[in-house]
């Protein structure tokens, strides 16, 4: 084995990262020689200076003289001028330097077409790759094509790391320090559909459109809910409103969407049950409304409904870190009661059998240390 051998090292060394032949050299401005397989052959004023040492001295001299072939003069002899060049087959794959454009314009634009991919290659100088070329190159090195996620870019940014480390480090109304978990209410807002299910596919004819009655907008009726939770409190027994077996919950559903009036309506519904039904020991005297940052949160108005009483109950608010649904208790508990609306429903529901089986829904979710053990589980 040559061990000195550049072309073989590099070879090997290509071999070891799973990477394909090369099948050409490095570029240059200088055409390779036609003596040695060119493609752009002898120009014509060397073909015409070799046809005339032929005609003076004969076809050997004018061999040995300009290092030709003799077959290669009998071909000028009847053509000197040579065919015009037009192109050979289309590449196959991506060679030489462009498969570092290739990995450079994937690892910049993540989310560029394999038509954007081929027109960046070009435009530093590369060769011209079809779509298909490109998309095959794509699945030799796994990289496939995946749905973009706003939210999950999003989450790592240096504003919302920031607003995660405050959360859980700094007291109201920054984040949760010094505040004990009984003390808080998660709430959130979410809408079910009443829609029935239909097919995208059916069976015709070619020139023959399948028809079928189907809602084409998201017009369709919708049940708007809001939803609030307590963990309960572990030293209250268990049969008293607000303990870990039987904890509080508020539920408001509406057909409109969901304004700062609308909250407002459920916020003083959930601050009115706080004052009219304390529990014993006024243990809730205190508590810590968590809500996502939603415009209809942070109004003045909402703010000063929750804030402005005159009352002896501390009421106060606290937002979460956006596009952290993993640290929010009730985003967990929306998608059980979900989950358990889908178990029931039936094809026949009415918008008042909607209603009715959320509100039963979300008497009996939570019970028995459920909403504890889910605030637990988000790290409170």
């Amino acid at each position: 084995m040559n061990t000195g051998n550049q072309a073989s090292n590099r070879a090997r060394a290509r071999s070891r990262l799973g990477l394909s032949r090369e099948l050409e050299v490095n570029r240059t401005n200088l055409p390779p020689d036609p003596s040695i397989g060119g493609s752009a052959g002898y120009p014509v004023w060397f073909r015409d200076r070799v046809l005339n040492i032929v005609n003076v001295h004969g076809p050997v001299a004018a061999v040995n003289q300009c290092g030709i072939s003799e077959r290669s003069i009998r071909r000028w002899q009847d053509r000197l001028i040579p065919y015009r060049m037009t192109g050979g087959t289309e590449r196959q794959a991506l060679v030489g330097v462009d498969q570092l454009w290739f990995a450079i314009c994937i690892f910049i634009y993540p989310d560029a077409s394999d038509d954007e991919i081929a027109t960046f290659i070009i435009s530093q100088g590369g060769k011209v790759y079809s779509r298909e070329q490109i998309s095959s190159r794509c699945s030799e090195l796994e990289i496939t094509r995946k749905r973009l996620s706003k939210e999950a870019y999003d989450a790592f940014s240096l504003r919302v790391q920031r607003r995660v480390r405050w959360f859980w480090s700094q007291p109201p109304p920054l984040g949760i320090l010094t505040l004990i978990i009984s003390q808080l209410i998660d709430i959130d807002e979410t809408g079910f559909y009443s829609s029935k299910f239909g097919s995208n596919y059916g069976r015709a004819l070619g020139c023959i459109r399948v028809r079928v009655p189907r809602h084409y907008t998201r017009n369709d009726p919708k049940v708007n809910v809001i939803i609030a939770v307590e963990p309960g409190d572990p030293n209250l027994p268990a049969h008293v409103d607000g303990s870990l077996q039987n904890p509080r919950r508020w539920l408001m559903l509406a057909l409109n969407n969901i304004d700062q009036f609308v909250f407002g309506q459920f916020m003083e519904m959930l601050c009115n049950d706080l004052e009219m039904n304390p529990v014993p020991n006024g243990l809730d005297m205190d508590r810590v409304f968590m809500w996502d940052n939603l415009n209809a949160h942070n109004t003045p108005y909402v703010t000063q409904l929750i804030q402005g009483r005159p009352t002896a109950n501390r009421f106060r608010t606290l937002n979460r870190p956006p596009y952290y649904a993993k640290i929010a208790p009730i985003e967990y508990i929306i998608c059980e009661l979900a989950c358990e609306l889908d178990r029931r429903v039936k094809r026949d529901w009415t918008m008042a059998d909607l209603q009715q089986n959320i509100e039963d829904i979300g008497r009996r979710i939570g019970r028995n240390g459920g909403f504890h053990r889910t605030f637990v589980h988000c790290g409170y």
